[in-house]
């Protein structure tokens, strides 16, 4: 799933890999996180409804830099969810054929999700379901980064004007 938001980059890349606030924009959710940029090797926990435990492991946490875009990539270790989450950020007009000025013209940030429930039945069966659901949480927070964004956005159009 993919959001445009107007921010730069740098400061939309810093919002979403922030994941503590991650519980502002998906209800009953709450998320052990460092208070710091995270690194490679991060473990998070992610508790929804208090009964589903998402354990996770920071793979790469690199923020974008010039042209190139920010990527956090967690992988899902149970254990009800197991899999992979991909989060990009890079500026809006930013293309593999082209080179736009970065946050000059906001962000556009993909999250892509490959998970399935663990257990015993395989991965190919549970995929679906656990799919529905992620869309299901994805639509909720990239309402709630839009909201955010929006609000940062105008808190620094105010300080340079």
């Amino acid at each position: 799933m993919e959001t445009k938001v107007p921010l730069g980059p740098r400061q939309a890349f810093d919002l979403i890999a922030d994941l503590r606030v991650h519980e502002r924009w998906i209800p009953a959710t709450r998320i052990d996180a460092p208070a710091r940029p995270l690194r490679t090797g991060d473990e998070v926990v992610a508790r929804s409804a208090r009964w589903l435990v998402d354990k996770m492991v920071v793979e790469e946490s690199t923020p974008p830099e010039g042209t190139a875009p920010g990527v956090l990539r967690l992988r899902k270790r149970g254990p009800v969810l197991l899999g992979d989450a991909t989060i990009t950020v890079a500026a809006a007009g930013d293309t593999p054929n082209t080179v736009a000025a970065a946050g000059d013209g906001g962000s556009r940030i993909t999250w892509d999700a490959q998970t399935w429930l663990a257990g015993p039945l395989p991965a190919r069966l549970t995929r679906p379901l656990a799919g529905a659901g992620y869309r299901v949480m994805l639509a909720l927070a990239f309402r709630g980064i839009r909201r955010d964004a929006a609000a940062l956005g105008r808190v620094v159009a105010r300080r340079r004007g």
